[in-house]
């Protein structure tokens, strides 16, 4: 039987997205934030990364992706603290301070 911990931050995972640190559900629950973002439902791409990032807090691509979804949902104080935390893991990653800059 596969148990699950409650979801942190007050979110619920989407079907299917079950993340224990194992580096291939961290990819899979990646690539499903991507498909949600893709289909502009901006809000479950924003729930997933917080997910991901609940468990793997440094991991500086959903910071940033989680921005992204932010900036679009118009959550721009959420989107500017997702970057910062961005930049400060992956200071070099010029794209970050790109979104960042139109984010202000």
């Amino acid at each position: 039987m596969n148990r699950q911990p409650p979801p942190r931050r007050g979110t619920r995972p989407p079907p299917g997205i079950f993340i224990h640190g194992r580096p291939h559900q961290l990819a899979e629950a990646g690539e499903r934030a991507n498909q949600e973002q893709q289909r502009a439902n901006y809000q479950a791409a924003a729930d997933i990364y917080d997910l991901i990032l609940a468990r793997f807090p440094d991991c500086a691509e959903a910071c940033y992706n989680r921005g992204i979804a932010l900036h679009r949902l118009k959550r721009y104080a959420e989107a500017l603290a997702s970057f910062d935390q961005a930049i400060a893991l992956q200071p070099n990653y010029a794209q970050t301070h790109n979104n960042r800059g139109v984010t202000l």
